[in-house]
């Protein structure tokens, strides 16, 4: 852009121009949008968002599910201080986990119907219908997961699970959309977000058939490209750690897991030098970082194959098949290679119920760390009354410490949106025993 700009300048130079000035051609016209020309920048717009949303969603909701703990410059980051918490004041003024998730869900389905007004019954037949009706889906699971009500442009805040209502209504009619059009990469996609969604929405007999149907290669990544990361300030807040070494997985699950497995899903590293960079910005605090996001433009993974095996593991648990569930549990595991030996790793047992739901949420856990999806995990969990089974509680597994388990309505929702109040509705976890959780 520089080298373009400067010899434009230099032309006009030569030329004798006088004049630099430049005229905004202003916002582009809404119908321009209804030009089928622009339909792929309509879901690149959604991928943009979608993408910055799920960042920030996983940053945060990495503490309440303590897939790291925090340990520097909670101003800067807007982490909170107590270790595994996730309290209103840290949240409620810091608007980028609902302005980018809202934006990326209201961007998708604003697409959808403007596609169906523009296509009739083409519409039927559409990729590009397709894939805004699966991103509308996304979206919405996104938001399911990861919210703590649900606020549909500008209305009354409702339970966050009208998100995964609406998410498995788009996704139905993307899988039939996108195989109409011949797009099996999105319909694949459409019905991994439906079998996560009816997972979630205890439709487990649904979500295991839509589990079955999606091959174990299949990925969906947000993507943090180089041209993304240029347009997206800090791009991936999850990447290496960054200047504040702010998040570390010291004292948590994951710290002893990888050290005593080397399984590269739950990869950290460490430096010993200098020394100060040994510790994280909070005095004593051993910054080890978490290395399943080495750059800026790593991709974080938003469906896939293996978690459908998972979803068909937990649905053979809720039968009381312990042999099928830990099958499909030690099919995606021992694919894994252990980074220190060079080995699959080893699987788990389970004798008897306890132990293999053990195995699954610890399985799982570990396949979608980072992803923005374990503190919706524990909180469906909690809902459902299998959350006892989980890690074995120990003290950094324990979830009852944790005065939060979703994302509150910011105070900017609170303060512009009449049909709520500043001292809206504040849901907490409805096991939390009032205490906090100590390094």
């Amino acid at each position: 852009m520089r080298t373009i700009a400067s010899i434009s300048i230099a032309a006009a130079l030569v030329l004798g121009a006088c004049s630099f000035e430049v005229a905004n051609p202003g916002p582009i016209p809404d119908d321009v949008l209804n030009d089928p020309g622009s339909w792929p920048a309509l879901v690149r717009g959604v991928q943009y968002n979608l993408s910055r949303a799920v960042s920030i969603d996983a940053y945060y909701g990495a503490v309440a599910a303590k897939e790291y703990s925090t340990s520097g410059r909670i101003i800067a980051t807007k982490l909170p201080l107590a270790f595994g918490q996730l309290k209103m004041n840290d949240m409620a003024g810091g608007a980028g986990t609902w302005t980018w998730s809202h934006g990326a869900r209201w961007q998708a389905e604003n697409g959808v119907e403007r596609l169906r007004a523009v296509l009739g019954d083409g519409f039927a037949a559409n990729k590009f219908a397709g894939q805004l009706l699966m991103y509308a889906a996304l979206t919405n699971r996104v938001l399911g997961e990861n919210m703590c009500e649900a606020v549909i442009d500008g209305g009354p805040a409702q339970p966050h699970t009208v998100h995964l209502t609406r998410a498995e209504a788009y996704a139905s009619e993307g899988i039939d959309v996108a195989t109409a059009a011949n797009d099996p990469a999105t319909a694949n996609a459409a019905r991994a977000v439906r079998a996560s969604v009816r997972l979630y929405l205890g439709n487990f007999a649904e979500a295991a058939t839509d589990a079955a149907a999606v091959p174990s290669g299949f990925v969906l990544n947000a993507p943090f490209d180089e041209q993304v990361r240029n347009l997206v300030v800090e791009s991936n807040d999850l990447a290496i750690g960054g200047t504040f070494r702010a998040h570390s997985v010291w004292r948590t699950f994951f710290e002893n897991y990888y050290r005593t497995t080397g399984d590269p899903r739950a990869a950290w590293d460490s430096m010993t030098s200098p020394a100060t960079v040994r510790f994280g910005e909070f005095t004593n605090i051993l910054w080890d970082f978490q290395q399943k996001y080495t750059a800026y433009g790593s991709a974080i993974r938003l469906a896939s194959g293996r978690e459908m095996r998972l979803v068909e593991a937990e649905v053979a648990l809720r039968n009381n098949d312990i042999t099928t569930a830990m099958t499909l549990i030690n099919g995606i595991r021992t694919t894994v290679i252990d980074r220190f030996n060079d080995q699959p790793l080893q699987p788990w047992t389970a004798s008897t119920l306890p132990e293999a739901w053990d195995a699954l949420k610890r399985e799982r856990s570990i396949e979608l760390w980072l992803e923005a999806r374990t503190m919706g995990d524990l909180r469906r969990w909690i809902a459902d009354g299998t959350y006892p089974a989980m890690f074995t509680i120990s003290d950094e597994n324990n979830v009852a410490n944790r005065v939060r388990l979703c994302l509150p309505i910011t105070l900017a929702e609170r303060q512009t949106n009449p049909n709520l109040s500043p001292n809206s509705n504040d849901p907490t976890n409805p096991i939390f025993d009032g205490s906090i959780a100590a390094w």
